[in-house]
């Protein structure tokens, strides 16, 4: 969602999924949040969980433009841009949460971590795995690629799905 904002309906646990990023008013960092919903409508528990990893004010990350699934298993997938200010450079990165909404280990980054930008992902599940489809500069072009994430959250090989494009040409959000 280009807008920072993302829903998933949970057809195991019958609630909403709803993803966010948070803008501190110091601009520090960028966290992604969840909170639950339930069907009819009303928020679940006392308040959002955060996703992203815990703060880190010497390396702090950006987790933008949330793009969010439920698995069967009604675990919340929240694929991002994430911006780490080391490199500069932005990944793809995914945040989980358990059916109850509580957070899921670390950041698992789905692109490489080599300091080029892959960004702008998007989404489609099977239930249990997703197709993570996203902009990337890996060979020095704009191009499109692609990363097939398991059962168990685990990406499989960075796929390129398009090639030749002209070095410098702009980004696209699809």
């Amino acid at each position: 969602s280009p807008d920072g904002l993302d829903i998933a309906w949970d057809a195991a646990t019958h609630t909403w999924a709803v993803v966010w990023s948070q803008w501190p008013s110091d601009s520090s960092e960028a966290p992604l949040m969840l909170r639950r919903v339930a069907a009819d409508g009303s928020p679940i528990g006392p308040g959002p969980e955060r996703l992203s990893d815990d703060p880190d004010p010497e390396d702090p990350r950006w987790d933008e433009l949330p793009v969010v699934t439920v698995t069967s298993a009604g675990e919340v997938r929240a694929f991002v841009w994430s911006g780490d200010n080391t490199t500069g450079a932005y990944e793809v990165g995914l945040l989980r949460a358990d059916a109850t909404g509580a957070r899921l280990g670390s950041r698992i980054l789905v692109t490489p971590f080599d300091g080029l930008w892959q960004a702008y992902p998007q989404v489609a599940s099977d239930g249990a795995r997703q197709l993570v489809a996203f902009n990337d500069a890996t060979a020095g072009s704009l191009e499109v690629g692609a990363v097939l994430v398991d059962e168990s959250a685990l990406p499989g090989a960075l796929v390129p799905l398009t090639s030749g494009h002209i070095p410098g040409n702009t980004y696209s959000t699809f």
